[in-house]
This record gives structure tokens, sequence and C-alpha cells, in this order.
């Protein structure tokens, strides 16, 4: 989950508290306390309102992957992981070529008698 989708989420669940707790200050019966808690939980809410609307400018001019660029790269990187299995013996295409008769007085060739 993306900072910015947490962020909204937070700011949906203290809107949901700032309703309730306007609620309960509306009531005939409120307390000073009442009246106290709403403050706090309307500035925690413009405080969060404000954090969410940074961000969204932030990423505004970030261009979003389309999910088919993501699928591409993503086949991209399965593909590479089937073609380099397995990752410890890495395929080669270089053989060696048979040993010719004047080849025998090379010294790695020497070597390996």
């Amino acid at each position: 989950m993306g900072t910015y989708q947490r962020v909204h989420e937070e700011l949906q669940d203290k809107t949901e508290n700032l309703l309730s707790a306007q609620e309960v200050a509306a009531r005939p019966d409120a307390s000073e306390r009442d009246h106290s808690d709403l403050r706090m939980i309307e500035q925690d809410f413009q405080a969060h309102q404000k954090m969410a609307d940074r961000l969204a400018l932030r990423d505004e001019g970030k261009p979003k992957p389309s999910a088919s660029a993501i699928e591409k790269l993503e086949e991209r990187l399965d593909n590479a992981l089937i073609d380099s299995f397995p990752g410890s013996d890495p395929v080669s295409f270089i053989e060696p070529s048979l040993v010719k008769k004047g080849d025998q007085s090379l010294p790695s060739v020497a070597a390996r008698k």
C-alpha cells in the first residue's frame, strides 16, 4: 500500500471520528470536555488533511505506470529468472576445440597431460 493511500484511509477514519464528535458536542447535555474533544479532533483532522493534500501535490506530476507496463516488467523478470536457472551455473556457449598436432607444444595443452 502506498503512502498516499494509507494517509487517505487514515483521513477517512478521522472524518468518521470528527462526525461522531460533532454529533456528541451538538447534544444539549454535552459537557465542556465534549467540546474540548471536538476541537482537538478538528485540529487533528485538519493537520491530516493538509498532509494528504501535500502528498497529492507531490505525486501529481509523476507519471503513473499503467497496468500493462507493470505486467510487461513482471513478465521480463519472470523470463530472466527462468533463463538464468540454475543461477549458480551459467550456461556457456563456448566449447573447447579439438587439440591439433601443432598445439601439443602449448603450455596449456601440456599441463592437461
